[in-house]
């Protein structure tokens, strides 16, 4: 399953040819950004009723790297009513402190909608909240509910984003 998830870098024409939704790249990015790459991967989808996972349809995660060394991610995917909110938080996990005590951190998760795109992106060291929301705008995205904590919906496709990250 691990080798059907990997990813591949693309142009945007080249990502657009494989995946089942119409792309609207991201605009509105911070001015400091040095380089970019886009990678497709498709999901791994959960099925509840047979408890196996399955190769869904491809993703594209845009990659950008900023002056001084940070880096941020935006995922495009095919929007899907039947997913339910978006999770508004993203949780992980950091080493552990000298003394064993677990280290875990919170970040806001934004996600909007382009058409038949939904676009997630995650608060972080490589972009504030605000930088989010004027991609966003930019974007003419329209911004989706998130909740917390964030059950999945009865009968939703359970999705597995592989690791394309910065």
């Amino acid at each position: 399953m691990e080798q059907a998830l990997s990813s591949h870098n693309l142009t945007l024409a080249a990502a657009q040819a494989r995946v089942l939704f119409k792309i609207a790249p991201p605009a509105g990015l911070p001015r400091d950004i040095v380089s970019a790459k886009i990678l497709t991967a498709p999901t791994g989808v959960y099925s509840t009723l047979t408890h196996s996972w399955q190769t869904g349809p491809s993703t594209v995660t845009f990659i950008y790297r900023r002056a001084g060394g940070r880096s941020f991610s935006l995922l495009a995917d095919r929007f899907d009513p039947r997913s339910g909110p978006e999770s508004k938080y993203m949780i992980e996990a950091k080493e552990p402190t000298p003394d064993g005590q677990p280290v875990v951190v919170k970040h806001e998760k934004f996600a909007w909608r382009n058409g038949s795109q939904i676009m997630t992106a995650i608060e972080g060291e490589g972009i504030t909240s605000a930088e989010i929301e004027a991609i966003r705008t930019a974007m003419n995205g329209v911004a989706l509910p998130s909740r917390w904590p964030n059950p999945p919906e009865p009968g939703a496709p359970l999705k597995f984003y592989p690791a394309t990250g910065p």
